[in-house]
């Protein structure tokens, strides 16, 4: 169960979106992180800039170790007892379709992890 999830929907441009067999795991690997590691609230807001749609996770856990940070995409790198390959395969994943992960930790709360999918990638 979880305490307080919060979702917005700011997109300004009408567009049909899907996730597909190579987005799914991606994007539920971020969503299953922020559940693993919020204390009280995660919030989810989609939203777009020209040329991406973007996923923002937000969750109020302890955030990522700068070392972890600074070596995000490399395999074999977890804040948790596991393999790391999750957050890996994400980040590969989004690099096929010219996607981006972005993390980073917000001072005194969390973190904030962006999945920007390019709008081509729906064309």
């Amino acid at each position: 169960e979880i305490k307080n999830l919060k979702y917005e929907y700011l997109c300004t441009i009408e567009h049909t979106f899907f996730f597909d067999n190579i987005l799914t795991p991606a994007i539920y690997n971020v969503f299953n992180n922020a559940l693993e590691a919020y204390k009280n609230i995660i919030k989810i807001t989609i939203l777009n800039d020209k040329n991406n749609l973007i996923i923002r996770v937000v969750n109020d856990g302890e955030g990522f170790d700068e070392k972890i940070l600074k070596n995000l995409g490399k395999p074999n790198l977890s804040t948790k007892k596991s393999s790391g390959l999750g957050l890996y395969l994400t980040i590969k994943t989004l690099e096929k379709i010219n996607g981006n992960l972005i993390v980073k930790n917000i001072k005194n709360f969390g973190v904030q992890v962006e999945i920007l999918i390019p709008f081509k990638y729906y064309e």
